[in-house]
């Protein structure tokens, strides 16, 4: 859990200064690639990249805590599965809305 939870936290943080650099750079003159979409788009790929963070510190602080003390901490528990929740939920309405 270690370890996918730390691969997950730096690929998304990577991921997100990538997208960000795209998205700040859009405008410009020349550039290759753009972003077209508005504040309201860029906040929910943000949201969603702040949600994979979130589950891969979990996972971190889950994995970690299961090393420490041979055995799984329930509230961190309750918390991953809380954001796999919200993820999946959030999934679904854009399937439904989008």
């Amino acid at each position: 859990m270690v370890v996918l939870g730390g691969f997950l936290v730096v690929f998304m943080s990577a991921l997100t200064v990538v997208v960000g650099g795209i998205i700040s750079r859009s405008g410009e003159p020349g550039a290759t690639t753009r972003f077209t979409g508005g504040p309201e788009d860029a906040a929910f790929i943000f949201g969603i990249f702040g949600l994979v963070i979130a589950i891969g510190l979990a996972s971190v602080a889950g994995g970690a805590w299961q090393i420490k003390y041979g055995k799984p901490n329930k509230k961190i528990m309750i918390v991953m599965f809380g954001l796999a929740f919200v993820f999946l939920l959030i999934g679904m309405l854009v399937r439904w809305f989008g």
